[in-house]
């Protein structure tokens, strides 16, 4: 409940809160929506919106996705591809243990719809997560992909692969630029490996409580867990509310 009221307070003090996301706009949860949000960086930054009107909405060609799909199976890969509205699982190429988990934990939620590639009519998605299959070739995988994408190692065995060029940092310099700021004007607020690009594009940098050891030397202040009111502690460590 902090967390709420903080963030309609930033926005009654003139600030713009922005959810800076890894996950496709249409992948958000739905309790975040309802948040006084004024934008959205989403995709690792191919997404972006101001007041619900997009400024970037940034697409792979259909011919590297096909490229991609083909390269997949024939490293036995398991992947969950990404599109702006869906999620999209490929047959027996999404069937490890978990693969099948975030499936699951996705039709739960009912968002987004997840969709078998095959009976997708125009399958152009945006970014994936690769989970290492039995018998695969991951090394000949990443290879492949990281001509065209950055490659993000969650996990021994789970990969990211966000196209080059783009990143949480790149959609939060589409917004700053839009609004004629500059980096010392954002203030970022994060806790996983992800959101080293994000910091990198603050002048200010909170980790939260809980957070990935490795992210803490890039962090200009520490404050609490979530649960423990911890961005409302931060923005007000911050006299920005």
């Amino acid at each position: 409940p902090s967390a709420k009221q903080a963030i309609s307070l930033l926005r009654q003090k003139g600030h713009l809160p922005v959810l800076n996301t890894g996950r496709p706009s249409g992948h958000v949860d739905p309790r975040l929506l309802e948040l006084d949000f004024a934008g959205m960086v989403c995709s690792c930054g191919m997404e972006v919106y101001l007041e619900g009107k997009p400024l970037l909405q940034a697409r792979l060609p259909q011919g590297l996705c096909e490229k991609v799909r083909s390269m997949s199976r024939l490293c036995r890969m398991q992947v969950l591809y990404e599109m702006p509205d869906k999620m999209l699982v490929d047959g027996e190429f999404s069937t490890c243990p978990a693969c099948q988990a975030e499936t699951r934990r996705m039709i739960a939620r009912g968002t987004p719809p997840v969709v078998q590639y095959d009976d997708e009519p125009n399958p152009e998605f945006i970014k994936l997560g690769a989970f290492d299959g039995p018998g695969c070739d991951k090394k000949r995988f990443l290879s492949f992909m990281e001509e065209y994408f950055e490659c993000i190692v969650r996990s021994d065995t789970f990969v990211e692969c966000v196209a080059k060029g783009y990143s949480k940092a790149t959609g939060m310099d589409v917004l700053l630029r839009h609004l004629g700021l500059t980096r010392k004007d954002a203030v970022a607020i994060g806790d996983s490996m992800n959101d080293l690009s994000m910091f990198a594009a603050a002048g200010t940098t909170i980790a939260m409580g809980g957070c990935k050891e490795g992210l803490k030397p890039y962090a200009s202040y520490i404050t609490d867990t979530v649960l423990n009111d911890g961005i409302w502690k931060a923005l007000k460590h911050y006299d920005l509310i």
